[in-house]
Order: structure tokens, then sequence, then C-alpha cells
């Protein structure tokens, strides 16, 4: 059925129900009849009206169907109107290789370093104390990122702060007090010990 005809029929319906309406309109009982007749024709009109959203959803999409495959054929159209550009070669120049003659070594004189042992033991252990004076140099990365997440629950903040905290102490027993106070570590893990020795060795 076209849109046309439904449309026929839709108006004939909605005719025959106003005509069903008008003829009760002065009748105070009104018959049974009316009712089943007005309920049908009521369907009969939903049924048009469907009937009619539907075949207008039909022609949308034939219409974009279309629309699309002639955007597609005028982009064909396009690329192959389009010409082809050859890719550029690029030409590396020839630079003959530059043969350097042999540099000499140059011999400076070896000075001469007159340092006794005990010497050299003090200034290995002036340098040690000013590392570990800043605790925080005590972890690489790869130790900032074990620590961080196996006593720290992955919080950079609060491994930072405990560092920042840890670096103000001025003793062993000090450090040992706080971790302590602030945390409920097991001692058996493997972890705690590791971090707990690298206490003991800044005050070494």
């Amino acid at each position: 059925m076209t849109n046309k005809e439904n449309i026929d029929y839709l108006l004939s319906n909605i005719r025959e129900l106003e005509k069903q309406i008008a003829g009760i309109r002065d009748t105070e009982i009104y018959p049974i009849s009316f009712f089943n007749n007005s309920f049908e024709l009521t369907h009969k009109i939903q049924t048009s009206l469907h009937s009619i959203e539907k075949e207008q959803i039909e022609c949308l999409k034939r219409n974009l169907a279309e629309h699309e495959a002639m955007i597609r054929k005028e982009v064909e159209l396009e690329r192959e109107e389009m010409p082809v550009q050859k890719p550029v070669e690029e030409v590396t120049p020839e630079v003959e290789p530059i043969q350097a003659e042999p540099a000499q070594p140059i011999q400076m004189p070896k000075p001469e370093i007159q340092a006794t042992p005990e010497k050299h033991t003090v200034l290995s252990e002036v340098l040690g104390k000013k590392i570990l004076s800043d605790f925080r140099k005590a972890f690489s990365l790869n130790d900032k990122y074990f620590f961080k997440r196996e006593l720290f629950g992955g919080s950079e903040d609060l491994m930072s702060d405990t560092l920042n905290q840890l670096n103000d102490l001025d003793s062993y027993e000090a450090s040992i007090n706080y971790i302590k106070a602030e945390f409920n570590w097991d001692i058996e893990n493997p972890a705690v010990d590791d971090f707990i020795q690298r206490i003991e060795k800044r005050f070494l």
C-alpha cells in the first residue's frame, strides 16, 4: 500500500469515528455497539499511522543509502582525477673518506702522589658520612619503587614524607621509635628488615 493509499484509508477511518461519536452526542445512554465500533476504528487508525511511520523510516534509509553511495562515487572520481606523484629519490653525494694520520700519544709526566694509608682511610670515612647524612640518598629508584609497594601501600607521598622525617632525626634510636609509632610493620617481613638496615648503616 502506497503512502497516498495509507493516508486515504486513515482519513476514512477518522471520518467514520467522527460519525460514530456525532451520532451519540445527544444521547444519554450509549449503546454497546458504539464502544465496539469505536475501539475497532481506533485500532485501524493506529495501524494506519504505524504503517505510514514505517514507510517513512524505510524511505529515509533509502535516501541516506543513496546519498552515501553518491558521496563515495564522487570521492572515487576525485581520486582517479588526481595526478599520481612519483616519490622523489634522495641522492646522497659521494664523499671520499678522509684518511687522517694516526695521532701520536702525548706522554704526560706522572705526578708523584704521596699519601699515607691512614689519610686515605679517613677521607673514605668522611665521604661516606657525607653521603649518608642525607638519608634520602640511600635509596636508588629501584629501592624507592620496591619500598613504596611493599611498605607504603604504593603511596609516593607517604614514603616521601617518611624519608623526610627520618632524615631530620639524628640517632638510630629516634628513627626506630618514629617507625614504631607511625607504622605497624611486621618485623619478620624481609622488606622491613631491609629498610631498618638502611637506617643502621646511616649511623655506623
